[in-house]
C-alpha cells in the first residue's frame, strides 16, 4: 500500500517531467488508436467490396498464337467438355462455377420465326463435302442452358421481360419468346419436342414451358438465311437440362468465382497442370476489383506503416526521457535502498508510477479514438463511394421481380435494371480485439519506461548511489 500511495505523490512531485511524458504518451495511444479504427474501417470496406464484387475467371482462345502456330491457316481450336470445366472447379480457389452451354436443335412440331423466309422453308441445315446431308435434321431452334439466373443477361438489363409465368425451375423446362408461342400456338404448361441435329443417335427431349417473355432486342436482317440465329427462336432450358445431352452435342463455356481476388496466378497455373491446352488462357476481372479495392487496402497499408514509425520514434523519446529521469532520482533510489527497501519493491513502485501515468493516458486516448471512429469512417467511404458506382456489379438478389410476371410491377421495359447501391455506411468503433490490442500496446510501453530503472537499480548499492550523489 504504501508503495502505491508514494508512485501517486511521485507523480505530483514531479508535475513537469511527467506532464511531458503524459503529453507523449497520450500523442502516441491517440495515434495508435486512430490508426487501428481507421486500420478496422479499411478492412471493412475492402471486405465489403471483396464480397460484393465477385472475381470471376474465364477461359478465352488464344487466337493469335493458333494463327501464328498454324501453317495452313487451319485453326485447330480444342474443345472443352464439362468433365473438364467440372475438373478445373475442383480447385481450393473457386469458390463456384457457372456454365453456359448451346447448340441448336430440331422441333418437328414448331414453326420458327421466319421460316417463310427461308427457301428450303426451315433452317440451317449441316454442310458435308458433297452439299446438304441428309444425315442431319434441319435446325429451327437455338437452345441455350443456363447454370445460374445471372447469366441471362438480357433479363437482367431489362431488354426481355416475362409476360406469363416465370424462369425455369426445375429440370426439362423452358422458356421461349412471346412471339414463337403466338406463332405455334403455344402457352405456359404446353409440351415441345426437340431433337439434336444429327439423326443417327438423336437424343430427344420433352420440354415443358414454363415461362413466355416478351423480347426488345431487335433482329438483324443477316439471319433471314438462317432461323436459328433469329433471337425470337432461342429457347432457354437450365444447364441440367442441356447436360442430359451428350457433351459432343453442345458447346459449353464457364466461369469460375474465385475465393480470393491475389489468387488468379495460382489458378492459371493449377489449370495448366490439370491439363487446359496451351490454346487457351485464363481471363479475368481481378483490375476491375483492384480499381475499387485497391485504394481502401493501400490506406490500410500506409496507416500500419505510420502506426509503426510513431511508435517507434515515440518509443525511443520516452526510453531517452525515463534515463534522464532516472538519472534525476538516484538519490531518492539511494535513500529508499538505505532504509532498507528491497531492489523488487522499488522496481515495482516505478511500474507502479508508469502504469498510473499511462493509464490515464490510455483511457484519454480511447476516448478520443471513440469520439472519431465514426467521422474517419465515414470519410473514408465517401471517397470510396465514386469509385464504386464507376465499377457497380450487376449482382441482383431479386429474381422474382425480373424472371416471374408481375402485372403490379412497375420497371421500364428495354432499359438497364441494374439498380445496386453502393455501401453507404459502415458502423466503427473501437471493438474488444481492439481494445485489447492497445492495451497490451500500453502494458508494453509500460515495461519499457520502466526497465531502464530496474537495470539502473538492479546494478548500484546504495552506497554508491550516495557516494556519487555527494
Amino acid at each position: 500500500m504504501y508503495i502505491i500511495k508514494n508512485a501517486i505523490k511521485n507523480l505530483g512531485r514531479n508535475k513537469g517531467r511527467n506532464i511531458l511524458m503524459g503529453i507523449l504518451t497520450f500523442f502516441m495511444l491517440a495515434v495508435v488508436c486512430v490508426s487501428v479504427v481507421i486500420e478496422s474501417a479499411s478492412q471493412k470496406i475492402s471486405e465489403a467490396y471483396k464480397n460484393r464484387f465477385s472475381v470471376t475467371a474465364n477461359l478465352s482462345v488464344d487466337y493469335m498464337s493458333l494463327i501464328a502456330g498454324s501453317s495452313n491457316g487451319v485453326l485447330d481450336i480444342p474443345s472443352l467438355t464439362q468433365e473438364d470445366f467440372a475438373k478445373y472447379a475442383e480447385s481450393k480457389y473457386v469458390d463456384d462455377c457457372i456454365t453456359f452451354g448451346s447448340t441448336v436443335v430440331y422441333a418437328p412440331e414448331v414453326i420458327a420465326i421466319g421460316a417463310d423466309q427461308i427457301s428450303n422453308g426451315i433452317g440451317m441445315q449441316i454442310m458435308e463435302p458433297d452439299g446438304f446431308s441428309s444425315q442431319f435434321y434441319s435446325a429451327n431452334l437455338s437452345f441455350y442452358g443456363y447454370s445460374d439466373l445471372m447469366l441471362l443477361t438480357d433479363f437482367i438489363e431489362g431488354n426481355r421481360k416475362f409476360i406469363s409465368g416465370s424462369v425455369f425451375a426445375n429440370i426439362n423446362e423452358c422458356v421461349i419468346s412471346s412471339e414463337l408461342a403466338e406463332q405455334n400456338d403455344l402457352s405456359v404448361g404446353d409440351t415441345i419436342e426437340v431433337h439434336t441435329a444429327k439423326k443417327a443417335n438423336s437424343q430427344t427431349l420433352n420440354l415443358t414451358i414454363s415461362g413466355i417473355y416478351l423480347d426488345a432486342i431487335p433482329n438483324s436482317d443477316a439471319n433471314i438465311f438462317d432461323v436459328t440465329q433469329n433471337r425470337r427462336n432461342d429457347v432457354m432450358v437450365s444447364f441440367e437440362t442441356l447436360s442430359q445431352l451428350n457433351s459432343d452435342k453442345y458447346n459449353i463455356d464457364g466461369t469460375f468465382i474465385l475465393s480470393d481476388p491475389n489468387a488468379i496466378d495460382a489458378f492459371t497455373l493449377e489449370l495448366h497442370q490439370k491439363g487446359l491446352p496451351e490454346a487457351y488462357y485464363v481471363s479475368s476481372n481481378v483490375d476491375d476489383y483492384k480499381q475499387v479495392a485497391a485504394p481502401a487496402e493501400s490506406l490500410s497499408n500506409i496507416v500500419q506503416v505510420f502506426m509503426v514509425v510513431v511508435l517507434v520514434l515515440g518509443g525511443s523519446i520516452l526510453l531517452f526521457l525515463s534515463l534522464i529521469t532516472i538519472r534525476e532520482r538516484k538519490y531518492e533510489i539511494g535513500i529508499l535502498r538505505a532504509k532498507g527497501m528491497s531492489k523488487g519493491k522499488i522496481a515495482v513502485q516505478f511500474l507502479t508510477e508508469n502504469f498510473a501515468l499511462i493509464l490515464t493516458c490510455l483511457i484519454l486516448a480511447m476516448s478520443v479514438g471513440i469520439i472519431v471512429a465514426q467521422p474517419v469512417s465515414d470519410m473514408l467511404l465517401k471517397q470510396q463511394t465514386e469509385k464504386f458506382e464507376e465499377q457497380r456489379e450487376t449482382q441482383v438478389d431479386i429474381y422474382q421481380d425480373i424472371f416471374a410476371s408481375d402485372d403490379s410491377q412497375n420497371k421500364a421495359f428495354g432499359s438497364n435494371a441494374n439498380d445496386l447501391n453502393p455501401i453507404t455506411n459502415i458502423p466503427v468503433a473501437l471493438n474488444v480485439k481492439d481494445v485489447l490490442f492497445i492495451s497490451l500496446l500500453s502494458i508494453a510501453l509500460c515495461i519499457l519506461t520502466s526497465i531502464v530503472g530496474v537495470i539502473y537499480i538492479s546494478k548500484h548499492e546504495p552506497m554508491k548511489i550516495l557516494m556519487e550523489r555527494s
